[in-house]
């Protein structure tokens, strides 16, 4: 599954939580996210909670066609 993250500049701690509960869904389904076009604001979110390593650095693509 890809999630384009472009319209999410301010990534809050709600937004955070929800792509938690998102990733763990998918985990349990065996799908694999992936994230394009994430700021960097929301990139620092993100890591922080730990959802870039539980991801993985190499599913986060610079734009969609990636």
């Amino acid at each position: 599954m890809l999630l384009d993250l472009e319209g999410a500049g301010e990534t809050d701690v709600t937004a955070a939580d929800a792509l938690v509960e998102l990733v763990g869904e998918l985990e349990r389904q065996e799908i694999e996210l992936r994230l394009a076009r994430v700021h960097q604001s929301a990139l620092e979110v993100l890591r922080r909670d730990g959802l870039i390593e539980r991801i993985g650095e190499d599913r986060i693509y610079g734009s969609v066609h990636e």
